[in-house]
This record gives C-alpha cells, sequence and structure tokens, in this order.
C-alpha cells in the first residue's frame, strides 16, 4: 500500500471541491433559463429534475463540510481549522434559505398559470443565493489550498489521513462517489479509486458498482435534461 502524500490535485479533499464549484455553477446556469422561461413556458418535468438536482446538490456541500467538522479538523487540530469553521456558516445560512425556497416550489404546479409568478420568485431568490454560495466557496477552498491542505501535507503522516478516509468511506451516503466523478472520464476515476482511495477491486466491481448503477438511473436523465451541453 502506498503511504505517500499524492499530488494536492489528486486528494479527495480537492477532487470534492472541484465537484461542489461545477455544481453550483451549472445550477446557477439552469436556475437562469428556468427564470426565463417560466412566465412563458417551462416543461413541469424540467422543474422537478431541478427541485430534485437541487436536493442533491444541497445535501452535497453539507455533507463536504460535516466530514471536515466531524473526521478531519479534530484529527488535524490547527488553528486555522477554527476560521474554517466560522467561514462555513453564512454558507450553511444560504444553504437552508436555498432549502426552503425549493420546498415551496416542490408544492406548486407549474401547470396552474397563478403559480408561475410566484416560482418565478422563488427561483429567483435560489439563483441569488447560488451566486452568492459559489462566491464564497470559492474563497473558501482558496484558503484551504493556501493555509491547511500545505500544512496538512507537511505536518501530518498520510498513513493517518488514510485512516479517516476509510472511516469517512464506510459512512459516506451511497451517492458519494458518483456524483464526486459525474464529470470525470471512466478511467481516470478508476484509476483514482485504485491509487487513491485505494479502495478494493472487488467493493469497487460490487457495492460502488451498484452505487454508480443507481446513480445513473436517478440522476442521468436529470443530468442530460438540465445540462445538455454539459
Amino acid at each position: 500500500m502506498n503511504l505517500e502524500w499524492p499530488h494536492i490535485t489528486q486528494l479527495p479533499w480537492t477532487y470534492s471541491q472541484k465537484a461542489i464549484i461545477k455544481d453550483c455553477t451549472d445550477s446557477i446556469r439552469a436556475c437562469s433559463l428556468i427564470i426565463s422561461s417560466i412566465l412563458d413556458t417551462t416543461d413541469e418535468k424540467y422543474i422537478k429534475h431541478f427541485i430534485k438536482w437541487m436536493k442533491l446538490v444541497i445535501d452535497n456541500i453539507e455533507q463536504h463540510y460535516s466530514i471536515k467538522h466531524k473526521y478531519y479538523f479534530p484529527k488535524l487540530k490547527f488553528t486555522i481549522c477554527n476560521e474554517l469553521l466560522e467561514d462555513f456558516k453564512p454558507i450553511h445560512d444560504l444553504l437552508k434559505k436555498s432549502k426552503q425556497h425549493i420546498k415551496k416550489i416542490s408544492k406548486l404546479k407549474v401547470t396552474d398559470e397563478t403559480n408561475k409568478e410566484m416560482i418565478h420568485t422563488q427561483l429567483t431568490y435560489i439563483h441569488s443565493d447560488l451566486q452568492q454560495i459559489i462566491l464564497l466557496v470559492k474563497k473558501h477552498f482558496k484558503k484551504e489550498k493556501i493555509t491547511l491542505l500545505p500544512k496538512m501535507i507537511h505536518e501530518i503522516k498520510y498513513a493517518d489521513i488514510r485512516k479517516v478516509d476509510i472511516k469517512i468511506g464506510l459512512r459516506s451516503k451511497w451517492y458519494a462517489l458518483p456524483h464526486l466523478y459525474r464529470d470525470v472520464p471512466k478511467k481516470i476515476y478508476e484509476d483514482h479509486m485504485d491509487n487513491v482511495l485505494m479502495i478494493p477491486t472487488i467493493t469497487q466491481k460490487t457495492t460502488i458498482a451498484l452505487h454508480f448503477k443507481r446513480y445513473n438511473y436517478e440522476y442521468r436523465d436529470i443530468i442530460e435534461n438540465l445540462f445538455p451541453d454539459i
């Protein structure tokens, strides 16, 4: 087993950061398209897809920060960790607001003309929340990359972090890996699972394969519908 630190760009932490930024970027684009068309005509299925997608995006961001708070930061015990936790509070507040807006939209039928104005208003709020979230997230991730990750690599043994990674992997939600790799070519993510995450082949071919199958069943149509040119 390789217990040398991988390149910083290959760390699960960094992969997750890139995935979250892409989620926010894609969601802003999709939300903009719905806002521009909702008052004229919008397929109800498109709205339902957006709602389900946003629930996944928000849950994934919350999971990302929860993992840091519960597993990584207590292990690292760096002063900067407290500052990073404080940075997450305004992001968390915006995520809560977005969930409230999504809940309101989910109760409305877009086929009812009287609801379109309300849906438009809530989508505008979500769009604004997402724009603020991505700015805060990018700033937060940049701080981590400059201050935390180099310190972690320099001062902590990779073997110790691997123990934390394994614990996290066992507690991760089913969608974690397929969503992490949703925009990554198969050959690259298989290599990443083999050589960085060090997931046993048997696990990849059984449990994880089932998770990928479920993810494709639940989200592939949604992704193709919301982001056809991505």
